[in-house]
């Protein structure tokens, strides 16, 4: 099953969004603390990052630069 991380500091998006991932057949895990997301993702281990870009530090694009150095 293929494993898919949303991480935005919406609750509401994150909850609904795993709502409809997982009614799709995907396992979904989220966070809403962008900060966290790093040591989620390695416990997590996902195939696929869905990220907000407007987010408290570290924002997307950089949460996105840091997930793909680690991966």
């Amino acid at each position: 099953m293929t494993k898919i991380m949303v991480v935005d500091d919406d609750e509401e998006f994150t909850t609904l969004y795993q709502k409809y991932l997982t009614m799709a057949g995907f396992e979904a895990v989220t966070e809403n603390h962008s900060s966290m997301a790093m040591e989620v993702a390695n416990s997590a281990q996902p195939d696929l990052f869905v990220l907000d870009l407007m987010m408290p530090e570290p924002d997307g694009f950089k949460l996105c630069r840091m997930l793909r150095a680690n991966m």
